[in-house]
């Protein structure tokens, strides 16, 4: 990467004998929109206090567009952080709030003035900064704590969560305008979620991260069609992963014996080997209920055993015979009850192009 706004290399951890993060490898290019995601408890907040300044390393080094930050104070730092609960000022009103950090340090009045207007302008809160906090939606409140920080002209925002707290017709509009916003400022941004809608919808990149390892690193269609790891595939979208030994490798496709029956999986960037066992990622909503009659098909025998009923569409759960579960999601028998179908036998396929290897033991 040629122009990085922040490169963290051999960022690490302990509390104690805790490794809250285990040497994390991270670049961000200029202006760029990158998401952290990962399950609670991954590091990934531990890893934004660094990157912030609040938390310090046990070893490993941080840059912003080459400098190291290792003996930068916070309040130097060229980073600001958004906080999951805003962190705003109640008995200041809005205009307070925002002017805040400039007020901390020499400056004109008037100059200020003009540009907590710009800033109110950007993030829509014009009419408003008169109102005390406690007047204020939450989006509003979100909006204040964004324009707080980027009128300090930061070259990285940092985000923890900040959509967590609003509802979800709220949260789809705000997640279009944070991406406005990165985009009219042309500054990078660093979003940590829990939330794969909110990484995939507004994210240049995603970094997954497991127990303080970076697991993936890609664009949102790299990680939800192509997942590098067990833990990617089950952490993100809707995947079936089945295991079990390869058979044959062969110049189109790798034939893998699974408990619940052999199995055929396209050739994917490198070949495993004969006798090694494997994982086999197939997405739930490219299994059909339906043969296509096709050569190149997989089937496996299952037992439906509910529905669930997700609006446009539903979502299958069956059992195997080797005791796992599967789900596939299917437009179709919206109206059926899924007491009726509950306990059918059934027969489920899927093509050896949509079925793919992850996960080398």
């Amino acid at each position: 990467m040629a122009n990085k706004d922040l490169e963290l290399i051999g960022i690490t951890r302990r509390f104690g004998d805790f490794v809250a993060l285990d040497g994390i490898d991270l670049e961000v290019g200029q202006g760029e929109f990158m998401a952290i995601m990962g399950p609670s408890g991954c590091g990934k907040t531990t890893l934004l206090r660094i990157m912030a300044g609040l938390e310090s390393t046990t070893s490993g080094r941080m840059l912003v567009k080459g400098r190291d930050l290792a003996s930068v104070p916070i309040h130097k730092r060229p980073t600001r952080l958004v906080w999951q609960d805003y962190a705003l000022f109640p008995h200041l009103n809005v205009f307070d709030n925002i002017a805040f950090g400039p007020r901390l340090g020499p400056h004109n009045p008037s100059e200020l003035r003009a540009k907590v207007h710009k800033m109110a302008e950007l993030v829509s809160l014009e009419g408003l900064l008169d109102r005390r906090i406690g007047q204020l939606s939450g989006g509003q409140k979100q909006r204040v704590a964004l324009a707080r920080a980027i009128i300090t002209e930061p070259e990285i925002l940092l985000l923890d969560e900040p959509l967590s707290a609003l509802d979800a017709h709220l949260r789809i509009r705000m997640q279009g305008e944070l991406r406005r916003l990165q985009q009219a400022l042309g500054i990078s941004f660093i979003y940590v979620t829990h939330n794969q809608n909110e990484a995939f919808s507004m994210a240049d990149r995603v970094a997954v991260l497991n127990k303080g390892r970076v697991e993936q690193i890609g664009t949102p269609e790299a990680i939800y069609h192509h997942p590098s790891s067990r833990f990617v595939a089950q952490f993100v979208g809707m995947n079936n992963l089945f295991s079990g030994k390869v058979t044959n490798v062969g110049a189109q496709y790798t034939e893998i014996e699974s408990d619940t029956g052999p199995i055929r999986a396209a050739v994917g960037t490198r070949s495993p080997r004969l006798g090694e066992t494997v994982h086999v990622v197939v997405q739930a909503d490219k299994i059909k209920r339906t043969p296509a009659h096709t050569s190149n098909e997989n089937k496996i025998s299952a037992i439906l055993r509910g529905r669930e009923f997700a609006g446009s569409h539903n979502v299958y759960l069956f059992d195997l015979p080797d005791g796992s579960e599967i789900k596939i999601v299917s437009e179709d028998e919206a109206g059926s009850s899924p007491e009726r179908l509950s306990g059918a036998a059934s027969s489920l396929y899927f093509s050896t192009e949509d079925a793919f290897i992850i996960g080398f033991q």
